[in-house]
């Protein structure tokens, strides 16, 4: 199974730091070498009331504002489920969109609204609109979009928000068998075909991120040169919204931090799937002298594991050995605190 639909967007002009246009060549923006989104005119359908999106396969109310006001999360998805009894434009499949639906539309090169340019679609509000999916962090509340800007965010159910009614087949981010296969030094995502980094070393400025990735192919990381920033779909696909801390799939093992899950750890209610990474890091800890610790990083594998970092292991093989004194000094410390002459 593949990703449902393309992970493209139709942003067209780059930017630099202040938000004014500049040349795209050399950037490593999203728009520089963005292949042509579905031309507007051919990617949606327009049946009376509805209007079909070829793109996803998901058929929309013509009319974004249909109900005309805001309402509650569960009044909004009560309204839309009256729409089903008889059969509103010879359909009885509406329901609220989910986040990643209600995504689907966005424009990122267009505000208020902000769809793409030339879309058959009337009176969309440059506000917030619902989507059914609840936020799993905080489940009293659920995820919205603002179609004046595309700003995604979440509320709590009792406060009132626009209604867009969709229909059509649900798209889940769920593929049978494991999702990412690793090479090394990168894995695949094999519901997208997209090659991810395993991390995040550091938070850095966006204007830093595009030029770390550009190192990377300076670097021919992991025998590739076509390293970039993705952009906001492609990485959106890697959500996983029925998760948090973070909301990434099950068996994912991206390292955002220091350390994070999942966990082998007495007390830990993980469980080891196929193509999790694992940081296995035996510690020494002796008072009045210090901690030793040493860190390999591993694969979780259908019959076991695949160590990634095969550095020397040994005892003697990892202690501190020179020929300055102080050096000399502190490894003899070591030496002695854990018994090697």
């Amino acid at each position: 199974m593949k990703f449902p639909w393309q992970l493209v967007t139709d942003q067209r002009v780059c930017y630099g730091v202040g938000g004014r246009a500049v040349p795209c060549p050399g950037t490593g923006q999203d728009a520089e070498d963005n292949p042509p989104g579905p031309d507007p005119a051919r990617r949606f359908e327009v049946q009376g009331d509805t209007v079909t999106d070829t793109w996803t396969g998901l058929c929309w109310c013509r009319d974004a504002n249909r109900f005309e006001f805001p309402f509650a999360w569960d009044e909004a998805a009560d309204l839309v489920a009256e729409m089903n009894r008889p059969g509103w434009g010879a359909r009885r499949d509406w329901r609220l969109p989910s986040r990643r639906e209600l995504f689907s539309l966005l424009s990122h090169q267009h505000v208020n609204p902000a769809l793409v340019q030339g879309h058959p679609f009337v009176n969309v509000f440059p506000g917030y609109y619902w989507t059914a999916t609840t936020c799993a962090r905080l489940p009293g509340q659920a995820w919205i979009i603002h179609l004046g800007g595309a700003r995604v965010y979440r509320d709590i159910k009792n406060r009132a928000c626009l209604v867009w009614p969709v229909a059509g087949t649900r798209h889940e981010n769920r593929i049978s068998g494991p999702r990412f296969r690793s090479h090394g030094r990168h894995f695949q995502d094999l519901w997208t075909g997209l090659c991810w980094t395993p991390a995040a070393r550091e938070t850095l400025s966006w204007e830093d991120a595009l030029h770390a990735a550009a190192a990377l192919n300076t670097a021919n990381h992991a025998g590739r040169r076509r390293w970039r920033l993705p952009n906001v779909r492609e990485l959106e696909s890697l959500v996983d919204l029925t998760r948090h801390s973070p909301a990434l799939p099950a068996g994912h093992g991206f390292g955002l931090g220091t350390h994070e899950g999942p966990w082998v750890a007495e007390g830990s209610e993980d469980i080891l799937q196929e193509n999790m990474f694992i940081s296995n890091e035996p510690g020494l800890y002796i008072p009045d002298l210090g901690a030793f610790r040493h860190s390999d990083t591993l694969l979780v594998t259908k019959d076991g594991y695949e160590n990634l970092t095969p550095y020397p292991a040994d005892l003697e093989d990892v202690m501190i050995l020179g020929s300055k004194p102080f050096t000399r000094l502190r490894g003899s410390l070591i030496r002695r605190a854990v018994g090697v002459q």
